[in-house]
């Protein structure tokens, strides 16, 4: 009888009496109880015979009746969970501040006060639900022409009357929020709150510092603020 005859005569004589060990008995590795798998456990018949194998991370579909019992059928181990996410970067520098403040203009006070406010941030920011507030209290901040996202480096102007502001300021093409805006003419400390109630910046402002009825506004510089023309919408002109 040639070899190879041989050979396969003999594999198909052993192979059950291999399957029905293996079955019985865990290879040599496993342990039925989370013990320890080795990295690499090649395909083993069980009674059914299904086969199942593990290649590191990757495992396949395990009969129930499989000999590797921490393992379903059709189910792996759960695998670890993702890492957390990355912390958020830092805010951006800068702010959105107060910039300038009409609060004693050339005739009627009533209606023509207003405050100019700068996003000096390098992101776009939303306006939505902030406060404008003074010695009064808080005031909503109500859109009135242009859009809630200031984008960095624009002007907003927050009026007591936009249309009166229009009226006096009409080449002014940038976003108005309606509010109440009454300022005192002997001074006040102003403040911008964000949605959360967060008090982003605030300002203090006396009729010493300036611009108290001669057509001037004061603006907001490095250590303090300085009467010059007004710039609404636009970088204070200093002299």
């Amino acid at each position: 009888m040639r070899p190879v005859v041989v050979a396969a005569f003999a594999c198909a004589l052993l192979l059950p009496l291999l399957a029905s060990a293996l079955a019985v008995q865990p290879p040599k590795g496993i342990n039925k109880d989370f013990g320890s798998v080795p990295d690499v456990v090649l395909p083993v018949p069980n009674i059914s015979g299904q086969f199942w194998f593990m290649l590191g991370s990757i495992c396949a579909p395990v009969p129930a009746d499989s000999i590797l019992h921490p393992l379903r059928p059709g189910h792996c181990p759960e695998p670890e969970p993702p890492p957390p996410p990355p912390p958020p970067p830092p805010p951006s520098s800068g702010m959105v501040m107060i910039s300038e403040i009409m609060y004693s203009p050339d005739g009627t006070d009533a209606g023509h006060e207003w405050i100019e406010i700068v996003n000096d941030t390098g992101e776009p920011v939303n306006l939505l639900s902030w406060k404008f507030t003074d010695n009064s209290g808080d005031h909503i901040l109500t859109l009135f022409a242009g859009d809630t996202i200031v984008p960095p480096g624009d002007f907003v102007i927050i009026a007591d009357n936009p249309a009166l502001f229009m009226g006096d300021w009409p080449g002014f093409a940038g976003t108005i929020f309606d509010s109440v805006v009454s300022l005192s003419n002997a001074g006040e400390t102003l403040m911008l709150k964000n949605g959360a109630g967060d008090i982003v910046d605030d300002i203090t402002y006396a009729s010493t510092d300036g611009a108290d009825g001669d057509g001037n506004s004061l603006h907001r510089i490095d250590d303090g603020l300085e009467a010059a023309a007004p710039t609404p919408g636009a970088p204070a002109a200093l002299p």
